[in-house]
């Protein structure tokens, strides 16, 4: 026998308008209030006062919720400030931060720490689009990198290095409300490589700060404050011949135009000679296993890398490492999401929880001093993804 075929539920009359029999029965019941619209007018008020009123009770007093006294503390510890407009959005956002926060550590499998920082007034999706960049991995060039092939296969000669620790890295930086991690990260290499080649004291180390704002206003392939590839800001930074200091070009945390006047006086032994991946992951090859002995490999030939990232958890993280459970989000074929740029500066494969070290640019309150430590061995983050090396 054929199935019927279900109809969907149509008027019993006919003509514009019918109405099925349950809709016309509930209309006869309701039929008197029908014919006296006051008594609608007047329920309806009611139950919109009392929908103001419970509004008022929750909103008009948030110091009686329990979590107002942790606020008020936070506001005093991370010198925040807010307008009466403001400050109950950025109390429901730091009640929601502070869920977030007790669901990480509950979850947790390595031994990152979560806590309150600057970005707890922050919802994830503000804390995104002010943050990080849509994803970043890779250039308009599909093509294999040139030169990974003699690095694959490869693994450390030590089972540690620290570039911080040598004293090739400058102090970290931030970048505030624009979304140039890709131009601090790419101009922090090259401080790197420009210390290591120029063999610079701790202090001027300490002093040794290139522009980004170069980088942010003058490379017409990247967006500026709206994000960017770091292999085009290296190359942007080779063919411009080198950088400008930062007293010459300050950091004004927008996109702004190219002042080409500023470009007068650019460092001598800054342009990139040489520019490469330590490890990338294309549509070439698997990107489900990562060789990250190869990355930690070039890094001990190479120095710093860039290295695009998914950094998504990062917003409460405090301390530890980082597990790849915490981190890892795919877009297919094992690729991570990557949305943020930063720099690799070391590894520590020497005892059971091993460990990347990368230096982030935003400020030294977040984090461990600026710093962020994930896993080693389960392409955590992303971090063998998309990472970048040049040599001057």
């Amino acid at each position: 026998m054929a199935q019927a075929i279900d109809t969907p539920d149509v008027g019993t009359g006919s003509g514009y308008g019918a109405v099925d029999a349950s809709q016309a029965e509930q209309e006869r019941k309701e039929g008197c209030m029908k014919k006296h619209p006051r008594y609608v007018l007047g329920f309806g008020l009611l139950g919109l006062t009392l929908v103001i009123v419970a509004l008022m009770m929750h909103f008009a007093w948030p110091e009686k919720e329990p979590e107002w006294k942790q606020f008020v503390e936070y506001q005093k510890s991370f010198s925040k400030s807010y307008s009466k407009s403001e400050v109950q959005e950025r109390f429901q956002a730091f009640k929601e931060s502070l869920l977030e926060i007790a669901r990480l550590r509950d979850i947790g499998s390595g031994s990152a720490t979560f806590g309150l920082n600057q970005f707890s007034d922050l919802t994830a999706q503000e804390f995104a689009d002010m943050y990080l960049n849509a994803e970043l991995a890779g250039s308009d060039d599909d093509g294999q990198p040139g030169g990974l092939q003699s690095n694959l296969g490869d693994s450390p000669s030590s089972t540690s290095l620290n570039l911080t620790a040598q004293g090739y890295i400058t102090p970290v930086r931030n970048q505030g409300g624009c979304g140039s991690c890709w131009a601090f990260a790419c101009t922090g290499v090259i401080e790197m490589n420009y210390a290591q080649a120029n063999g610079l004291s701790s202090d001027e180390l300490e002093n040794l700060r290139f522009s980004e704002q170069q980088v942010v206003s003058c490379d017409d392939v990247n967006y500026g404050c709206m994000g960017g590839w770091p292999v085009d800001a290296f190359k942007y930074i080779q063919s411009a011949g080198g950088m400008a200091t930062e007293d010459d070009y300050p950091y004004k945390a927008q996109t702004g135009n190219c002042k080409s006047n500023k470009l007068n006086d650019l460092v001598e032994g800054t342009a990139p000679q040489e520019i490469d991946y330590g490890s990338y992951c294309g549509e070439w090859r698997d990107c489900s296993d990562v060789d990250e002995d190869s990355l930690a490999a070039s890094m001990e030939t190479n120095g710093a890398h860039v290295v695009a990232v998914n950094a998504s958890p990062w917003q409460y993280y405090t301390g530890g490492v980082l597990s790849a459970d915490e981190c890892n989000a795919d877009s297919g074929n094992g690729r991570r999401v990557l949305n943020h740029a930063v720099i690799l500066t070391g590894f520590d494969i020497s005892g059971d929880e091993k460990y990347w070290s990368i230096k982030n640019s935003w400020s030294s309150s977040w984090g461990d001093n600026g710093y962020i430590h994930i896993e080693y061995g389960s392409n955590a983050c992303g971090v063998g993804n998309d990472a970048l090396y040049v040599n001057l």
